[in-house]
């Protein structure tokens, strides 16, 4: 039975259950992390209304551009457009 992989049904079903759990965690975890962008976004609009916003967001678009980079470059871009605003 050479190349032939077999799966025992038990462990099957586990494996099963941990990825649904998995999923699940991590929708409730978006939606989370969604509701604390909203509250941060609405601070920063009353607080330091409309150009305030506007950098928030040109953060935010800095950081979604930057997943795959050091973290030493991510802290001296974020450093860079903090002192910038």
């Amino acid at each position: 039975m050479t190349g032939t992989i077999t799966f025992d049904r038990g462990c099957s079903r586990a494996v099963c259950r941990n990825i649904a759990l998995a999923a699940v965690m991590a929708m409730l975890a978006w939606c989370v992390l969604a509701l604390d962008a909203d509250l941060m976004e609405r601070t920063v609009s009353q607080r330091y209304g409309a150009q305030g916003l506007q950098s928030l967001n040109a953060w935010k678009t800095m950081m979604a551009g930057l997943t795959d980079a050091p973290e030493a470059e991510i802290l001296r871009r974020v450093n860079d457009h903090w002192n910038r605003t």
